[in-house]
């Protein structure tokens, strides 16, 4: 675990085998540094025993002399106080992982509620993550505990946080402008009017005009030139029986 902090950008303060002072003194150290930088992430885990009393959570230190419930105050490390120290640092984001507890380690709370239980008070901006659901117990390998083992996870964070580098943002690909179609112009066919064919005028009809009463009973036509002194071998004559 530390490895992969440390591989994240975390300053990690390792502790083994933590007795009392050293797990106190540790969350402070923790506090302390989150305190400068408001944009500070807290990251606190603990593997080893850890019981509930009360409705609270205590971690047991290596070489802890609890002879009872009652002395878990005085010699354990209360996870609420633990909360509540970091979340003291007014920093953006604070991680607690619980890795607790195995199998209790005092006769007298074998007969009592098992696993840790569900924080009543979780501080803002805080992450409590479970190795195990509450009131059960960890087990080493999740497959051997035949699903008995569910990590459970509590937040009262509601922002957005990265743990190393945040992702790079990628811009979405447009897509490529399409051409815009130009309007549509007609393929009626133009019908050219079929050729009429050229029609010559008729002939001015010959004119005719009654002239003089010819001989009784008769009258001549003619075209009008024939009139005028022209040839009057064109003139025709009508006859009647009666004069007029």
């Amino acid at each position: 675990m530390a490895a992969a902090l440390q591989g994240l950008g975390f300053n990690v303060d390792k502790v083994l085998d933590g007795s009392l002072d050293q797990i106190e003194n540790a969350v402070m150290r923790l506090k302390n540094r989150l305190s400068v930088s408001i944009n500070s992430y807290g990251f606190f885990f603990y593997a080893g025993h850890g019981v509930q009393s009360n409705g609270k959570n205590y971690l047991i230190p290596i070489g802890a002399n609890i002879t009872s419930e009652n002395s878990l105050r005085n010699r354990a490390v209360s996870v609420q106080w633990a909360l509540s120290e970091l979340n003291d640092a007014s920093n953006e984001l604070n991680v607690v992982v619980l890795d607790a507890c195995r199998d209790y380690p005092f006769a007298w709370a074998r007969t009592g509620n098992r696993g840790l239980t569900v924080i009543s008070n979780q501080p803002a901006d805080s992450i409590v993550v479970y190795a195990t659901s509450a009131g059960s117990t960890a087990a080493d390998v999740a497959q051997a505990s035949e699903r008995k083992q569910i990590p459970a996870v509590y937040s009262q964070f509601f922002g957005n946080a990265y743990l190393g580098s945040a992702p790079v943002a990628t811009a979405p690909v447009q897509p490529a402008p399409q051409p815009t179609p130009s309007p549509q112009q007609s393929t009626a066919p133009v019908v050219q009017p079929a050729a009429q064919p050229a029609v010559t005028p008729p002939e001015a009809p010959a004119q005719y005009k009654i002239g003089d009463r010819g001989p009784a009973g008769g009258l001549n036509f003619g075209n009008g030139n024939q009139y005028g002194g022209g040839d009057k071998s064109n003139t025709n004559s009508v006859r009647t029986v009666r004069a007029f």
